[in-house]
């Protein structure tokens, strides 16, 4: 399954502050006892949380253009996003998300765009408090489920470089993937590498309860 994030897509929000941990409970909320799990960008670095704080939770674990410490984005990618009026930011963000040649697919082009969904700013600002101080840098070494970090090549703010140091980190690490001529929506211009590589990893192992 998928689903929007609080303060994004077309999820309805509470005005109670929350944390990374709080996004880290869903699979219990659903009634679920383990899961495949799968998360890119924010989301892997809410996959990570799980990881660390609910490892009996996770069959698997793939995680895609993420990080494990906030502050490793380069503000000059990513932080001054956030700071931007949303038609500015969308332009922005197709160029983080999207490389150079995936950006002249007009049907690509469009399907991103229609996914650069902007909450108000009071939902925006409070997603951003939700991922401030993350970081579970020195909780890596207890991941022992069996992990596949995904990467694009192109990616400018979660790295290849820094998607083969998460990989090293975490003992349940299989094998790293990474995707040339890939930026950092690899679940939109790599959709079908993706999708190949998450059948081949998840498939050989038990399905979640």
């Amino acid at each position: 399954m998928t689903y929007d994030q609080r303060d994004t897509g077309e999820s309805i929000n509470s005005a109670t502050p929350y944390g990374m941990d709080d996004l880290a409970t869903l699979i219990h909320g659903l009634g679920h006892a383990r899961a495949h799990v799968f998360g890119v960008s924010f989301g892997g670095a809410i996959a990570l949380q799980l990881a660390v704080s609910r490892p009996g939770v996770i069959a698997t674990l793939t995680l895609g253009a993420t990080l494990p410490r906030i502050h490793l984005v380069p503000r000059t990618a990513a932080g001054e996003l956030t700071a931007l009026p949303p038609e500015q930011r969308d332009t922005r963000m197709l160029d983080f998300v999207l490389s150079e040649k995936r950006r002249r697919d007009p049907g690509l082009l469009a399907e991103t765009r229609g996914i650069l969904v902007h909450q108000p700013p009071v939902e925006d600002a409070r997603r951003l408090d939700a991922v401030n101080g993350f970081d579970v840098t020195d909780r890596l070494a207890t991941i022992t489920v069996p992990t596949q970090p995904i990467y694009g090549a192109e990616d400018p703010a979660a790295t290849a470089e820094h998607g083969r140091t998460l990989a090293q980190a975490i003992p349940g690490t299989k094998r790293i993937e990474i995707l040339p001529r890939i930026c950092h929506g690899s679940t939109l211009e790599g959709k079908h590498q993706v999708a190949a590589l998450l059948r081949d990893f998840v498939l050989p192992h038990p399905h979640s309860s």
